[in-house]
C-alpha cells in the first residue's frame, strides 16, 4: 500500500511540474508575441527586437527557456508512463 501511495504522490508532483512548465513556457511565448507586435507596429527597431530576443535571462535566451520547458515537460511525461 505504501508503494502505491508514493507512486501516486510522485505522479501528482510530475503533473504539477508539467502544469508549471507549461505556464512558464506560455509566459515566454506571449512575451515574444508582444515583442513581435511592437516591432511590427514600428515601436521598436529590428535591432532592438533582435537584441531583446537574444538577451540572456538567468543564463538563457527566450528561445533557450522555451526549449528548456519543452524538454522538462517531455521528461516528466516519460516518467509518468
Amino acid at each position: 500500500m505504501k508503494r502505491t501511495h508514493i507512486a501516486r504522490t510522485r505522479i501528482v508532483e510530475l503533473h504539477k511540474r508539467i502544469e508549471q512548465s507549461e505556464k512558464h513556457k506560455k509566459h515566454f511565448i506571449d512575451y515574444l508575441q508582444r515583442l513581435k507586435d511592437l516591432y511590427l507596429d514600428n515601436k521598436i527597431s529590428y535591432d532592438d527586437y533582435e537584441k531583446i530576443l537574444h538577451e540572456k535571462r538567468n543564463g538563457k535566451s527566450i528561445k533557450e527557456w522555451i526549449e528548456f520547458y519543452d524538454e522538462h515537460i517531455e521528461h516528466c511525461k516519460k516518467r509518468i508512463k
